[in-house]
C-alpha cells in the first residue's frame, strides 16, 4: 500500500513546468454536492439579502409586519412539504433539537431541565430580544422559513451550528415539522403573506 504508482501531495514531479506534484482542480471543477446555485435550498435568504441585511441594519425597529416584509428571508419552503417530509423533519428534530427545544419545541428540553438557559419557545413569544439580521425583533411565530434555517445553519447565541451534522434538505424538513408543532398548538403563523407561496 505505500508503494503506489501515483503522486504524493508535496511531492516533486518533474513532468510539470513547475516541478510540483500537486496540481489545482480544472477551472469550472465543483465538487460533488457541493453545486448550490439554488438560494432559496441553500441560504433561505432572498437575492442579495446578505448584503441588503447588514447594510441596513437598525436595532430600534420592531418586528412590525411591514419589517417582517423587509427582511431577506423566504417566508417560503423550496419544495413541496408533504407528509414524509415531516416526518423526516420529526426524526431530526428530535435528534439533534429536543434536547435542548424539548419535543414539543417548548424550549423545556433535558439541557434545560439540567440548568441550562432555556431557548426560546416556538410557540410564544419569549425570544429575550433576538433580532432579524436587519436589526428588527424576532418574534418566532412571524419568523420567515429563512430565518429558521439560517439559524440551523449558522447558529445562534448558545446554539452551535449543525450545518455539518444536517444536511439542507433536512434542514427544510425540520422547519416544515416546527410548522407542524405550532399548527398542532394553534400558533400557526400569522404572517400577512402566509397563504401567498405556501407549496
Amino acid at each position: 500500500m505505500a508503494e503506489q504508482p501515483k503522486i504524493k501531495m508535496h511531492t516533486v514531479f518533474s513532468f510539470f513546468e513547475d516541478g510540483r506534484g500537486n496540481r489545482p482542480p480544472v477551472e469550472g471543477t465543483v465538487a460533488r454536492g457541493m453545486l448550490q446555485e439554488n438560494d432559496h435550498m441553500f441560504t433561505g435568504l432572498k437575492e442579495g439579502g446578505t448584503v441588503a441585511a447588514w447594510k441596513n441594519q437598525n436595532p430600534a425597529k420592531e418586528a412590525m409586519p411591514a419589517e417582517v416584509a423587509k427582511a431577506p428571508y423566504f417566508a417560503t419552503f423550496p419544495f413541496p412539504v408533504d407528509e414524509e417530509l415531516i416526518k423526516r423533519g420529526q426524526e431530526r428534530f428530535n435528534i439533534y433539537c429536543a434536547v435542548c427545544h424539548g419535543r414539543t419545541g417548548a424550549g423545556n428540553g433535558m439541557i434545560v431541565q439540567r440548568g441550562f438557559l432555556p431557548p426560546p419557545s416556538f410557540h410564544v413569544d419569549n425570544s429575550r430580544g433576538l433580532k432579524y439580521l436587519t436589526g428588527a425583533g424576532i418574534p418566532l411565530l412571524e419568523a420567515p422559513e429563512g430565518y429558521y434555517f439560517q439559524v440551523i445553519t449558522h447558529g445562534f447565541g448558545a446554539m452551535a451550528s449543525y450545518s455539518a451534522q444536517v444536511n439542507p434538505r433536512d434542514r427544510w424538513a425540520i422547519i416544515a415539522y416546527i410548522r407542524s408543532l405550532q399548527e398542532a398548538f394553534g400558533k400557526s403563523p400569522a404572517r400577512a403573506d402566509a397563504g401567498k407561496e405556501k407549496p
